[in-house]
């Protein structure tokens, strides 16, 4: 049986890689969110993260709001 070539670069097989699965929601489901290179060691995943908390808590706060009207 003939080997098929890898996917990934040899030059990138030292390192661990990161990506985060996103959950759009039930109607939306789930998917890989475009990430540059550099951003996505352990530290660019985690900085990342944090720095989506408060715009995905304003995000909740005017979902409830709409609800609400």
């Amino acid at each position: 049986m003939r080997s098929l070539p890898s996917i990934v670069p040899a030059d990138r097989l030292d390192r661990d890689i990161y990506l985060v699965l996103e959950d759009f929601g039930a109607r939306a489901g789930c998917a890989w969110r475009e990430t540059d290179e550099a951003d996505t060691d352990l530290e660019g995943v985690l900085r990342n993260l944090l720095s989506l908390e408060p715009s995905r808590s304003r995000w909740n706060e005017n979902r409830h709001a709409l609800s609400l009207s």
